[in-house]
């Protein structure tokens, strides 16, 4: 994070804050905060109090303020990480470690995985705190309930250029992986209700049409097709 400071005309300190540099520097909790609201009612003020913790009153109050800081951020309307997904990773002092290869995860495992989407109205990015709780867990821990709902909560902390790639992994490679395994035969009826329920969002009128939508949609669809000839 860079330190910086807003001047009006006058040259006098109006506000202070922190820049991000790079998606290693913005939370997977205020991408989520700025995901959740529709592209037509993001306005710039709000955005770059999000991303930089000035008072959104601050900005809307002297819109000029805002042109400096925004020309330093076009990698964050432009750009999603494109990192591979890790194995492991500290957050908070504490190691996390990935649960095993996705071949093996149990039907119980994917069952919580549909219901977090299904929670979450059919978009895994919002669901990606709960989705990146059941792939890692902290390193010498059972994985139990109580477990994956405070490792969610903590991965809210989670630096975008950890959490996005992992998620992007899952939902083009390793949900379609998963589903192959005998044992998600007993939970067929409920992958096939998330399925018409994820084709029923991608064909929406309403869908945003922001970069980060319509990569999301895209790899939906690959996903559906993928399952669809496993089911």
């Amino acid at each position: 994070m860079r330190n910086i400071i807003l001047r009006d005309v006058k040259k006098k300190a109006v506000a202070t804050g922190q820049l991000p540099e790079g998606w290693h520097e913005v939370t997977l909790g205020t991408f989520l905060k700025y995901q959740e609201r529709p592209d037509q009612i993001r306005p710039t003020p709000l955005v770059l109090s999000m991303l930089t913790g000035i008072s959104e009153n601050i900005l809307a109050d002297d819109v000029s303020l805002c042109v400096p800081i925004w020309k330093e951020l076009t990698w964050f309307e432009k750009t999603l990480p494109d990192g591979e997904p890790v194995t492991s990773f500290t957050l908070a002092s504490i190691e996390y470690e990935h649960v095993g290869n996705l071949q093996k995860i149990n039907a119980g495992q994917f069952e919580a995985l549909t219901d977090f989407i299904r929670d979450h109205k059919s978009d895994p990015v919002q669901a990606s705190p709960y989705l990146l709780a059941v792939f890692f867990k902290p390193k010498g821990k059972e994985q139990t309930p109580w477990v994956v709902e405070n490792t969610a909560e903590a991965f809210r902390e989670l630096p975008m250029s950890i959490a996005y790639p992992v998620v992007k992994d899952f939902l083009r490679t390793g949900a379609s992986s998963a589903l192959s395994i005998q044992t998600y035969l007993a939970v067929q009826p409920k992958a096939e209700h998330l399925l018409q329920t994820l084709e029923a969002t991608l064909q929406s009128p309403g869908a945003s049409k922001s970069y980060s939508k319509r990569l999301l949609r895209y790899l939906s669809r690959m996903w559906i097709r993928s399952v669809r000839g496993q089911l």
